[in-house]
C-alpha cells in the first residue's frame, strides 16, 4: 500500500522491493519509545530517516510487512504519548507509574519477611552445629557420642592426637578423634559417617585408621599397664582383703562375632562352640580395683581359655607369690606354678556327687569377687558397641607383615584404654 511505498522510499535503495523476510536496520530509526502493538511485536514509534545500510549489518527489528500493516493513527497516538511523557518527566522525577496498590505492596513485604525467617530457620537446622566443638561441653552429649566421662578428658585426648595426625584435608582438626570414638562407641558404618561429616568414605576410613594407630601407640601403653604389687595391695577393695589379699589379677575371656570367613581353614579356626558362631577371642585381666591391666591379641574362637592364657604373654607379668583368680575353664595351675604363683578357680563336682561345705563356701567367695571381671567386660562392651560385632573380615587382616596387631586388635586395645579413663565399676568399700 501507500505506507509500504513510503517506507521503501525512506530507505532509498535503488531497484529494491521488500519481501516478507526483509528487515529494517536499527540505524534507520531515531531514538524513541518502545511501544507494544496488538500483534505483540516490539516497534520504535518514530519516523525513519534516510541512511544507506552497510552490507552485512545485523538485523535488529521486526518484519517489514508488519510495519506496513500498522495504522497511521496508532503511530501518531504513540508519538503523542511519548511527547506528553517527555514534557512531564522533568516535573515528576520522584514519581513512578505502577498498578500496585499500597496494600498489595505491604502484603508482599510481609510475605518476604516470612520467607526470610523460614530460610534462616532451615539454614540453622541444616547447619552441622551438632558436631561443632563448642556443643560437646555438655557432658551428657559427650558421653552419648564418645563414652568419655567429661570434656576435660576429651580435650586431653585431642591434645594427644592432633600433633600426630597426618593428612586431614577436608575435615577439621576436632573431627578425626570425634568420628573415631563415634564409630567405636556406636558401631557406625563408614558410609554413615561419610554422610554425617560430609566427606568421602575413603577419607573417613583413612582418618579412622590413622587415629586408631595413634591411640594404640600412645594411649594404650599409658592406660593399660601391669601395676606394681604394692600399689595394688595398699588399696584393695574390702571384698578382697580377707580371702584374696595377694590377688594381682582377675582374668576371663570374651568373644567378638565376625563375618563368616570364606576360607575353610579360617572358618574352622574361628568357629566357637560356645557362641555357635565365628568369633575372635580375647583374654582380659583386671586388677582388684577394676582397672584393665592386660588385654591379649585376638585368637580364633576355637582356641581354649587355657591355651590363650599360656601363649598370650600374660604369665610373663607374674611374680612369686601372686594370686590369679579365674573361671573353672582356666586349667593353668601348672603353667602358673612355673612362676611360683597361684591360680584359684571355683570347685567343680567332677567325680563327686556334691561339693563339701568348705569347697562350697570358697567357691561362693571366689564367685563374689570374680564377677568383677565380667562387670568390667560388660562396661567396655556397653560403652563401645563395636566390641559386640559382627566385625568385617577386613579388620582381621594386618596392614603389613611387620604389624604386631590387626585392626580389630587395635580397636579392642583402644576400647579397653578408654574404659580405664572412666570411673571403675568395682566398689572400693
Amino acid at each position: 500500500g501507500e505506507r509500504r511505498q513510503r517506507w521503501v522510499a525512506a530507505i532509498s535503495r535503488k531497484d529494491w522491493q521488500p519481501s516478507k523476510y526483509s528487515r529494517i536496520c536499527s540505524e534507520h530509526f531515531l531514538q524513541g519509545k518502545v511501544h507494544v502493538f496488538p500483534s505483540y511485536v516490539y516497534l520504535i514509534c518514530v519516523i525513519p530517516h534516510r541512511h544507506p545500510c552497510p552490507a552485512g549489518d545485523p538485523v535488529k527489528l521486526s518484519f517489514m510487512n508488519v510495519l506496513c500493516e500498522v495504522e497511521e493513527e496508532i503511530v501518531e497516538e504513540a508519538i503523542v504519548e511519548e511527547a506528553s511523557i517527555s514534557e512531564t518527566s522533568g516535573k515528576c522525577d520522584a514519581m513512578c507509574q505502577t498498578n500496585l496498590t499500597s496494600d498489595y505492596i505491604e502484603s508482599l513485604e510481609f510475605e518476604c519477611q516470612q520467607l526470610r525467617g523460614d530460610t534462616f530457620a532451615l539454614k540453622e537446622k541444616l547447619k552441622p552445629s551438632d558436631l561443632e566443638q563448642s556443643t560437646f561441653e555438655n557432658s551428657d552429649k559427650l558421653k552419648t557420642f564418645t563414652g568419655l566421662p567429661n570434656y576435660k578428658v576429651f580435650m586431653a585426648m585431642i591434645d594427644l592426637v592432633t600433633p600426630l595426625l597426618k593428612d586431614t584435608a577436608n575435615i577439621t582438626i576436632f573431627h578425626p578423634l570425634l568420628l573415631t570414638l563415634m564409630r567405636i562407641r556406636l558401631n557406625l558404618p563408614i558410609a554413615f559417617l561419610s554422610y554425617l561429616f560430609g566427606v568421602h568414605m575413603s577419607t573417613i576410613s583413612r582418618v579412622f585408621t590413622n587415629v586408631i594407630n595413634i591411640l594404640n601407640d600412645n594411649l594404650v601403653p599409658v592406660c593399660v599397664v601391669w601395676p606394681d604389687r604394692n600399689d595394688v595391695q595398699t588399696s584393695l577393695p574390702m571384698s578382697f582383703r580377707k580371702s584374696f589379699k595377694h590377688c594381682m589379677s582377675v582374668i576371663d575371656c570374651f568373644e567378638i562375632t565376625i563375618d563368616r570367613p570364606k576360607d575353610l581353614k579360617a572358618r574352622a579356626q574361628t568357629y566357637s562352640q560356645y557362641k555357635s558362631h565365628n568369633t575372635i577371642k580375647y583374654l582380659i585381666g583386671i586388677t582388684p580395683q577394676g582397672i584393665i591391666s592386660f588385654i591379649s591379641k585376638g585368637w580364633g574362637g576355637r582356641s581354649t581359655d587355657a591355651h590363650i592364657t599360656a601363649n598370650s604373654g600374660f604369665l610373663d607379668n607374674l611374680l612369686p607369690g601372686d594370686l590369679i583368680l579365674a573361671d573353672c575353664g582356666f586349667r593353668i595351675q601348672e603353667q602358673v606354678g612355673l612362676y611360683c604363683a597361684r591360680v584359684e578357680t571355683p570347685a567343680f563336682t567332677r567325680g563327686k556327687k556334691q561339693l563339701g561345705a568348705v569347697e562350697l563356701e570358697d567357691s561362693r567367695k571366689l564367685a563374689a569377687v570374680r564377677i568383677h571381671v565380667e562387670r568390667v567386660i560388660g562396661q567396655a562392651r556397653s560403652k563401645y558397641r563395636m566390641l559386640h560385632g559382627p566385625v568385617p573380615i577386613s579388620l582381621l587382616i594386618k596392614s603389613s607383615e611387620e604389624e604386631e596387631f590387626t585392626s580389630l586388635d587395635k580397636i579392642v586395645r583402644v576400647a579397653c584404654a578408654l574404659t580405664n579413663l572412666c570411673p571403675s565399676v568395682v566398689p572400693i568399700d
